[in-house]
């Protein structure tokens, strides 16, 4: 009936593994933890081994990314069904699987039925703060904004998927680095017209970057997001989902673009440090992203590549 996959990186996934385990166990269902080790220190290997008691454990000897390990998992996988947990999410609630169950048994369910993602109530320390800030505002949308926009909303955490369906569309492989795999299934998903089902079955999102690492990783992000809009020959219909993409391309219809980097630029190095400290306002964040892209877009340009 399910199969739960979960990809892991130099991460303690014990928790988690231990929580599914206890509740496959109270249930008649069919259901399957398979778990996928992409490379990880040796440090957090060592913490998997025990965990083999409880799931099929695979450990690759080097990091093959984002993409390829999701669709191994997929291809282990034994039931009609994926569900999709990132490694260093937490369980909250007791009737989580049962929750999903339930949805899947039904034979109108959609094709993909995402569950969400939560962060701590409570602010974290100021090393902490931006992505706490950024995820709290942005990531944790409304559930009407997430009906009216279902691809846009896309994320692949905590996602079940039809196993036919994934295997039609699946990860596209090219992506190796961090960013933006989850917006670009997402577009998939939407020329493929596949339906999408939202409903409020989250897992807790604890792990959170330190400002230092998140903007290294905002930085990453970006540039992928660059990289895949050149595999798809420009799409506007994919530029749409990603709401700093559309900024991006809409300053330069304007051509107004060299006139914001021109403004941004003496304000760079005071912006960075406050985001570094997790301080000021997110349009700060965006302005940020937005020069980001500028810069990334002028060394492509400079290298012809």
């Amino acid at each position: 009936m399910l199969s739960i996959c979960i990809p892991i990186y130099n991460y303690d996934c014990t928790d988690l593994i231990k929580d599914l385990a206890h509740q496959i166990k109270q249930m008649p269902e069919a259901v399957e933890l398979l778990l996928a080790d992409d490379g990880s220190e040796q440090s957090y290997r060592e913490k998997l081994q025990p965990l083999s008691e409880f799931c099929k454990l695979t450990l690759l000897k080097e990091n093959i990314g984002r993409a390829r390990i999701r669709n191994l998992l997929s291809e282990m996988a034994s039931y009609d069904h994926l569900l999709f947990i990132d490694g260093d999410s937490s369980i909250i609630h007791d009737h989580y699987l049962k929750n999903y169950i339930k949805l899947i048994a039904q034979e109108d369910h959609a094709d993909v039925i995402c569950g969400g993602s939560k962060y701590p109530e409570k602010a974290p320390s100021q090393e902490h703060l931006l992505r706490w800030r950024y995820s709290k505002s942005r990531e944790e949308k409304g559930r009407s904004y997430i009906k009216n926009k279902p691809y846009k909303s896309f994320t692949t955490n905590n996602f079940i998927i039809k196993t036919e369906v994934f295997h039609q569309i699946r990860f596209d492989e090219r992506i190796r680095n961090y960013g933006h795999e989850d917006t670009l299934l997402g577009y998939e998903l939407s020329k493929a017209n596949r339906s999408i089902e939202y409903c409020s079955n989250p897992v807790m999102n604890g792990d959170l970057d330190n400002n230092v690492h998140f903007l290294e990783k905002t930085s990453l992000g970006l540039v992928n997001l660059l990289r895949i809009e050149s595999f798809l020959e420009q799409s506007k219909d994919f530029r749409n989902l990603v709401p700093i993409l559309a900024l991006y391309h809409k300053l330069q219809q304007l051509k107004i673009d060299r006139l914001f980097q021109l403004f941004f630029r003496p304000f760079k190095g005071f912006v960075k440090q406050r985001l570094l400290h997790g301080k000021g306002p997110l349009v700060l964040f965006d302005f940020y992203r937005l020069n980001i892209l500028f810069e990334e877009k002028s060394k492509i340009k400079s290298t012809g590549s």
